[in-house]
């Protein structure tokens, strides 16, 4: 939720988000148009996978109905940004819907309707104040949203050059530009 509702903008100096659907999802607007059993399975299904990835109680289905793009429109009206907090975005990518065997599935799903994403979100869905881009690894699978939240603990690949090849290292330069401009 953004600190402008609560009269708490001068308390914040910045906000910087990762992959957060803040245009909602029209993978999501399409999914919640299919008869709701299949779309109660669809969640049980991936709540499979976050189970196994950690999540001891994830709740997909409600997940879903909450990132649709009415959704993140009426949220964007009720809590708009506080003039006095700098904000950025970013978005991330992977290579392909099969780059990340966690989200194999969800990428394939988004990629055929919407296209480019990291596993769970769009660039289009995540742009936000700010804007700062797709970041893209130098490895052959780009950065998933499980790498974004640095669920396998690893660098994403040895190879220096151009695109992150750490995210912790992306997420320390991330803060670094913030301090440089004064946050």
């Amino acid at each position: 939720m953004r600190n402008s509702k609560y009269g708490l903008g001068d308390k914040v100096a910045s906000v910087t988000t990762m992959s957060t659907p803040h245009n909602g999802s029209v993978t999501v607007d399409k999914l919640l148009k299919l008869p709701d059993f299949l779309v109660r399975i669809a969640g049980k299904c991936t709540d499979i996978v976050f189970r196994v990835l950690g999540d001891k109680q994830p709740d997909s289905y409600s997940v879903f109905k909450s990132f649709t793009t009415d959704g993140a429109a009426k949220f964007n009206a009720e809590y708009p940004d506080a003039p006095e907090t700098y904000y950025q975005s970013y978005a991330f990518a992977m290579k392909s819907p099969f780059s990340d065997i966690f989200l194999w599935f969800p990428s394939l799903v988004v990629w055929l309707v919407e296209g480019v994403n990291d596993g769970l979100l769009t660039p289009e869905s995540v742009k936000w104040t700010n804007f700062k881009g797709i970041v893209r690894s130098n490895s052959r699978r780009g950065i998933s949203h499980c790498d974004e939240v640095d669920m396998r603990r690893i660098r994403l690949t040895r190879k220096q050059g151009e695109g992150v090849s750490d995210i912790t290292e992306f997420y320390v330069g991330v803060a670094n530009d913030l301090m440089l401009m004064g946050y």
